[in-house]
């Protein structure tokens, strides 16, 4: 939707108005209380990631070889935190909310929440978390679907002090604020653990009636830990009042949004989407969040529900130091903005990481900004390379009020300082934020006029369709696109705002849609409002016959003896899915004839249980049938031979690793163990239900 932040690369800014920059040696953070100082400093040295060494780092930037990700990075390799038994999904554009609710039932799933029909927050059986997520992966109805992952902070250790605020100068604040110190407040948001609402050079821009905690749905918004108040410091710090330390925009507006009680800071993904869409309902032109979550689907729904009204949305890049590769990104998110960090000498911040993710970068290294305890104190970690990177741009939106988005981030990316490479590099992105180049690139901004291209993907001009369809519209302007609009025979049918890969995609649902002829309209909206449409026409010719379908093993009725029963079923021809499940609980989905599943029946042990099929028609049509059976216990010979295997591989090609060992006889319904003879084990997974 937005600026295509790969296609277009911008060289070298304007001359820079670089001051010599006097280094002053501070010994101590400046905290309120000795005690405070032990505190702040324990917590930081807790948080410290691990970065590459000098000179490797060095070597890479100065040379400017081709980053290779690196299979021992630590970020990539530690043991992600997550919701056991919650799952975030979100339906396509034109799923209607029957079909949303005959989804949950299939799968024995509810809502939690609905954040705005960006982000569906669902609860599921921890056991069958696995197999729900990778079945609704390849549901035609839904856009995507991840845990919730829990995400921490973007701190690194902290640094030498190296002066006071040298990022007003290095970006040259002064120079912008000679142009304009803007003519309107700006409402910004940097949801966080918590800000201090006493602080002095805070109190009194935070708009304390829109105080939101997103964890408990308080106003209780006081921190737990002290990163939100120092992110807070840097995007909106009270500016031209006498008192402490200045931030770009001298009007603006605080919402106090939490998204962590955790002591340690860290917060999950629902949470921060949330925050995201609340900031949006609320005016805020501007959200940073210094967390986590690059390559996160959800996030990436919620920024570009910020765009469409109107905001940008900023990101911290990480500290691993090290090269980030997020499938899914195709080089970049145009709907978020992810800032790298650098340092006083204008240079990559070691412990910043970089990649094709990186947009921009900013200072991130020893910020001089607000505590938790009343004070301020010096932070390093791309966390700070975000909000002060936001910073810039609530000033152009104060200064420029009747910008749209876009063209406040095009003037953000055409007036950075080239560092590194010319052009586009993965270690600074397109160059280091500068306030007096964005406001220079705003001033001499040309209006937009030309449309966007638009065309039907699929479905073909002349096309039949016998069944539900998506319909794949490809859209692109130089500047980006806002939205595209889908219409059925004249009648708006739904919008999609956030396209992947230029592409938008909507779920036609034909239950209310009589067989004939349609005419199928993609109108697409630059970020200027220019438009232009597309338009196909197409033959729904459903099926209107009902699937067909038999359990013909295990029989109803009968009474098993095997450890492993495949159910296996005859369908008709047009069923194209077929649901299990055992006792109620959902187990599996199989998409190709002939439908089967096989399970362990050891857990049913003495249990007569219900096995339950359900299949699906290309229409959604569907038929079920179940069988009636009675485990009877194991069939074990005494004289039977145990072998030991010892090759530790997947014999029975069940998905689960073998046991160390296997019987030999007892007939083609001889089983092979699992890993976990008694499949109670957690790693036993494949076999445990």
């Amino acid at each position: 939707m937005i600026f295509m932040k790969k296609i277009i690369k911008f060289g070298k800014s304007k001359p820079l108005f670089l001051a010599i920059l006097s280094v002053v040696t501070i010994m101590f953070l400046l905290f309120g209380t000795g005690l405070a100082k032990e505190k702040s400093a324990a917590e930081l040295n807790s948080l410290q990631d691990s970065t590459t060494s000098g000179v490797a780092a060095s070597s890479l930037e100065n040379n400017q070889k081709s980053p290779v990700p690196s299979d021992n990075n630590p970020a990539s390799t530690k043991p992600r935190i997550y919701k056991k038994d919650v799952l975030l999904l979100k339906f396509k554009p034109g799923v209607s909310r029957a079909k949303m609710k005959n989804t949950y039932n299939r799968f024995g799933v509810s809502e939690v929440k609905n954040i705005n029909d960006v982000v569906h927050v669902i609860k599921v059986q921890e056991h069958a978390l696995e197999k729900i997520q990778f079945a609704l992966s390849h549901n035609p109805v839904v856009e995507f679907v991840e845990k919730d992952y829990l995400m921490e902070q973007n701190i690194a250790s902290n640094d030498p002090r190296t002066g006071t605020q040298y990022h007003v100068s290095l970006m040259h604040y002064p120079e912008a604020w000679n142009i304009s110190t803007g003519i309107s407040d700006v409402i910004v948001a940097a949801p966080d653990s918590g800000i201090l609402s006493s602080h002095e050079d805070l109190k009194n821009v935070l708009l304390m009636d829109l105080a939101l905690n997103t964890v408990d749905h308080t106003n209780n918004t006081e921190p737990t830990h002290y990163h939100g108040t120092a992110t807070a410091g840097c995007i909106g710090a009270d500016t031209n009042n006498n008192i402490g330390i200045a931030s770009a925009p001298w009007h603006k507006k605080i919402i106090p949004l939490k998204i962590s009680n955790q002591d340690s800071g860290s917060a999950y993904i629902s949470d921060m989407v949330e925050a995201i869409n609340y900031a949006a309902d609320n005016g805020a032109k501007v959200v940073s969040i210094s967390y986590g979550g690059a390559g996160s689907s959800s996030i990436k729904s919620a920024a570009a529900y910020l765009n469409q009204k109107g905001g940008l949305y900023f990101m911290s890049a990480g500290n691993s130091g090290q090269y980030e590769a997020y499938q899914g990104y195709g080089g970049n998110w145009p709907e978020t903005i992810i800032v790298a960090a650098t340092t006083v000498a204008d240079r990559r911040a070691l412990f910043s990481s970089y990649g094709e993710y990186v947009d921009i970068s900013a200072p991130g290294s020893s910020v001089h900004t607000t505590n938790a305890y009343g004070g301020y104190g010096y932070y390093s970690g791309t966390s700070f390379s975000s909000p002060v990177a936001a910073s810039v741009a609530a000033l152009l939106f104060s200064a420029y009020p009747n910008a749209n988005h876009v063209e406040v981030e095009q003037a953000l990316l055409a007036g950075v300082t080239d560092l590194g490479t010319v052009g586009y590099d993965v270690y600074y992105g397109h160059g280091r934020v500068d306030a007096y180049g964005a406001m220079s690139a705003m001033e001499s901004m040309i209006p937009d006029t030309t449309p966007p291209t638009v065309s039907i993907n699929s479905p073909a001009d002349g096309a039949k369709i016998n069944s539900d369809t998506t319909i794949l519209v490809g859209a692109s302007d130089l500047y980006g696109i806002s939205k595209v609009e889908l219409y059925i025979n004249g009648q708006l049918y739904n919008t999609d705002y956030s396209g992947e890969n230029e592409v938008y995609s909507f779920y036609w649902d034909l239950t209310n849609y009589e067989n004939g002829p349609y005419d199928l309209t993609a109108k697409a909206f630059d970020t200027s409002d220019n438009t232009n449409t597309d338009l196909v026409s197409v033959t729904v010719e459903k099926d209107t016959n009902e699937p067909a379908i038999q359990i013909i093993y295990p029989v109803d009725g009968s009474t098993m003896l095997e450890k492993f029963i495949q159910v296996t079923t005859e369908t008709s021809e047009n069923t194209i899915q077929v649901d299990f499940y055992i006792k109620g609980d959902y187990k599996a989905t199989d998409t190709a004839a002939p439908f089967t599943y096989k399970f362990n029946s050891q857990p049913y042990d003495s249990q007569t249980i219900s096995i339950k099929t359900v299949a699906f028609s290309s229409t959604g049509l569907s038929a079920e049938n179940t069988s009636i059976v009675t485990i009877g216990g194991s069939d074990d010979d005494e004289s039977e031979t145990r072998t030991q295997c010892n090759d530790n591989k997947d014999n029975d090609r069940d998905g689960g690793c073998d046991f160390d060992g296997c019987y030999i006889g007892g007939g083609p319904n001889r089983a092979w163990y699992d890993k976990d003879e008694q499949c109670i084990n957690s790693a036993d997974t494949s076999e445990a239900n």
